[in-house]
């Protein structure tokens, strides 16, 4: 009697140690990605390389044979890889480009089997096109396996059409000759549309498609200061809310939108402190007038590109000077090197110079985080606009100036 006793314990133990072991391997979750396509020759090396954790980090690695190559590892919650294939191994360090091979292919990756597929290694985008877009091969490349990546194919089919028209009207803008037929102006036009276009296709999709994609492009373009309304952010916090098994993504968002509510289009003017060219400390606010908008600009002896916008700056001066009160506050910490700028630039505005505490004020009223910085208040007092590039100003100035 006993010994059936100790059977029967022992039988119970090693059950339970064998239920364990299933758990065990049950919880472990892998990834794997296969693909064979024709073209790909041996000793080619494909890599999967984080793209959201800043640094590349390794994920996994295969060399081709037959054809052929498997990814696996795992993830702890999904992230947006690269997967790259590259001749590197099989050339001289200093081979030409037209003997480099190097493909890329973005994709999201979870703990599931996933399937690469493309007609031919020649169909694959490559990293780098001279004068062309690897966009236009994208849709080349098919990834299946997993509810994420079902949606990042969705979210790349939606966006594509508008980031192939954004990238061929950049090229055509930054590609500009004096001699071109079409002014830089017109150029700039299209190009802001096409971005507007393409901001807009985002929010929509961030709106019609909760999920860890949306939380993925969310992150992208968050940092974009007065881009953004107090609506767009609540639709993103419920948004953020809803997902589920990305705690890590949807951490980082939430404190982002928060960070990110101070400024949304439509906010307060915020006055700071500043100096006057005779040490006489004012308020910024010292310079709004009645019925005229305010333009803030912020800059730097010792910044090149704020230097450079000087000229744009004083076209619109001459335009809108009438309607719009000019100001330059300069960051400089060597008051010397101010005064010898401002005797060659000659600018007729009001000229001011930050005092002790307001570097500190400026970070945290207008979010700044780098110079040249425009600031466009209306007449109530509203920031209409904070934005770094001069060849947007035209735009701007003539949108909501009348």
């Amino acid at each position: 009697m006993r010994k059936n006793k100790v059977s029967r314990f022992a039988v119970l133990i090693l059950g339970i140690v064998i239920l364990s072991l299933n758990a065990c391997k049950d919880s472990k979750k892998e990834f794997e990605i296969t693909a064979k396509i024709p073209g790909m020759y041996n000793g080619l090396i494909v890599e999967l390389i984080n793209d959201e954790d800043g640094s590349g980090t390794l994920m996994a690695i295969d060399t081709v044979e037959n054809e052929s190559f498997v990814l696996r590892g795992s993830v702890h919650e999904p992230v947006v890889a690269k997967l790259v294939i590259t001749n590197r191994a099989l050339i001289p360090e200093d081979a030409s480009y037209e003997k480099q091979l190097e493909t890329t292919t973005s994709l999201w990756v979870d703990n599931v089997k996933m399937q690469y597929k493309a007609a031919h290694l020649d169909s694959i985008p490559r990293s780098y096109v001279y004068l062309s877009s690897p966009l236009y091969q994208e849709a080349n490349v098919t990834v299946d396996g997993g509810k994420g990546e079902e949606m990042f194919t969705a979210f790349r089919n939606q966006l594509r059409p508008y980031e192939i028209d954004y990238s061929e009207k950049s090229f055509r803008y930054y590609s500009w000759e004096e001699n071109s037929d079409v002014s830089k102006e017109n150029l700039y036009n299209d190009l802001h549309n096409a971005h507007q276009a393409l901001l807009a296709a985002y929010k929509s999709f961030i709106k019609q498609n909760g999920s860890s994609v949306s939380l993925f492009i969310m992150n992208n373009f968050l940092d974009a200061e007065y881009s953004f309304s107090q609506e767009d952010l609540a639709i993103w916090r419920k948004v953020a809310g809803a997902v589920e098994g990305d705690s890590i993504r949807v951490s980082e968002i939430k404190k982002k939108l928060d960070k990110m509510a101070p400024y949304t289009t439509g906010t307060p003017f915020q006055d700071i402190d500043v100096l006057t060219g005779k040490g006489e400390k004012l308020r910024l606010s010292n310079f709004m007038e009645e019925e005229k908008f305010l333009f803030v600009d912020v800059w730097a002896s010792w910044c090149m590109p704020c230097r450079a916008a000087i000229p744009s700056v004083k076209r619109l001066y001459s335009n809108y000077n009438s309607k719009v009160e000019f100001v330059s506050l300069s960051i400089d910490k060597d008051e010397k090197q101010w005064r010898k700028a401002l005797e060659k630039e000659n600018m007729e505005w009001p000229q001011l110079l930050r005092d002790t505490a307001t570097m500190d004020q400026l970070e945290k009223a207008y979010h700044l985080m780098s110079v040249p910085t425009f600031i466009l208040v209306d007449k109530s007092g509203t920031i209409r606009h904070v934005g770094h590039d001069p060849e947007s100003l035209n735009i701007v100035f003539s949108k909501f100036i009348k």
